[in-house]
């Protein structure tokens, strides 16, 4: 990144002595040094659009890290579901999560992908209506999670909370999402 700032700041200013683009150029790193390539993880693991919008190495290295148990729960309410309806549609142990917030740790690898992934569909959802109109008094978690419990004819009748337990499920879900961005029938 460094080599590219040069030569845009060089670009950009051909007319001036070379401290003056030295200078420009010190400045301008600083200032992209001092900005934050993504929200700070322990921020942006419980914001659905800021996971949906993370590059996917981040979003690994979120799930690498764990996520903070008690996050579980908290999605859960804006959901409106309760605690142990999400942690079993996830395929989780309640028991499990329970005791991970009790003693204040994090979710394990396989626990964390599996709501990371939950949430990403979540963000999806919310960029699309960002997209496509306005947001205001829209609630993703919540028509997520209505949408979760509607049969749909494009997966044979099955709901999909029957399909996020799983990472293909997920990915699924993601492109019926899309699909109905677009107008498709779902």
């Amino acid at each position: 990144m460094q080599s590219n700032l040069t030569a845009v700041e060089t670009k950009q200013a051909p007319t001036k002595s070379k401290k003056a683009v030295t200078k420009a150029v010190s400045t301008k790193r600083a200032q992209v040094s001092k900005m934050p390539r993504t929200l700070s993880l322990a921020k942006s693991e419980e914001d659905p659009h800021s996971v949906y919008m993370m590059e996917p190495a981040d979003r690994i290295k979120l799930i690498k890290r764990g996520v903070h148990a008690d996050a579980v729960s908290a999605l859960a309410k804006r959901m409106a579901w309760t605690k142990e309806r999400f942690i079993h549609s996830l395929g989780l142990s309640v028991t499990t999560i329970d005791r991970r917030v009790r003693q204040q740790e994090k979710l394990t690898t396989h626990e964390s992908e599996r709501y990371v992934g939950v949430i990403k569909l979540i963000g999806q959802v919310q960029a699309i209506v960002e997209q496509s109109g306005d947001p205001t008094h829209f609630d993703a978690a919540q028509w997520f999670a209505l949408w979760l419990d509607k049969p749909l004819p494009a997966l044979g009748g099955d709901k999909p909370v029957e399909y996020i337990d799983t990472s293909e499920g997920r990915e699924l879900l993601s492109r019926l999402i899309a699909m109905a961005q677009s107008g498709a029938y779902a």
